[in-house]
Formats: C-alpha cells, sequence, structure tokens
C-alpha cells in the first residue's frame, strides 16, 4: 500500500510539473500596431487608355476582310477588360 502510494505521489508531482513546464511554450502574444498610414493608390494613365484600332487593309479577299474584323474585335475586347478592370479597382479603393 506504501508503494502505490508513492507511485501515485510521484505520479501527480511529474504531471504538475509536466504542466507547469508546457505553460511556458504558450506563444506571447502579437505586439500592437504602433501606426498605421494610409496609402493612396495611383493608377498609371496608361492604363486608363487603348492603344488605336488596326490599319484597314486593302481588301481583295473576304479572308483578309474576316482577318481584319477579328484584329479590330481583340482590340476593342482587350481595351474594354482592360479598362474596365482598373475602374473596377479604382470604385472598390475609392481611388480619384
Amino acid at each position: 500500500m506504501i508503494i502505490g502510494v508513492r507511485v501515485s505521489l510521484i505520479f501527480w508531482l511529474l504531471l504538475i510539473l509536466l504542466v507547469l513546464l508546457l505553460g511556458g511554450c504558450a506563444s506571447a502574444p502579437p505586439a500592437p500596431i504602433v501606426q498605421m498610414r494610409d496609402v493612396t493608390v495611383r493608377v498609371p494613365p496608361d492604363l486608363l487608355s487603348c492603344a488605336g484600332a488596326p490599319v484597314v487593309p486593302y481588301a481583295t479577299e473576304q479572308s483578309q476582310v474576316a482577318d481584319y474584323i477579328v484584329s479590330l474585335h481583340e482590340a476593342w475586347s482587350s481595351c474594354y477588360r482592360k479598362l474596365g478592370a482598373v475602374k473596377e479597382f479604382e470604385g472598390a479603393h475609392g481611388v480619384p
């Protein structure tokens, strides 16, 4: 019976020691923010403009006209997407 009491006492002492030691491993709270700054985001002016339309070819075949129409649409589509994304970004971030 004395051996059982000693084992139980040693177990509880070791358990308390383990809890105390593991408590020291807890991470420290993060440091508070000391200073905040407002940053104004400006979009470069060249992103707010588009390149000109492709040159109109002297077409003798329908395939040349089709190629011109495709290149015209690609130029418009690229410009439309680029300007739309920039304007959406500006609106979301309150950029003047």
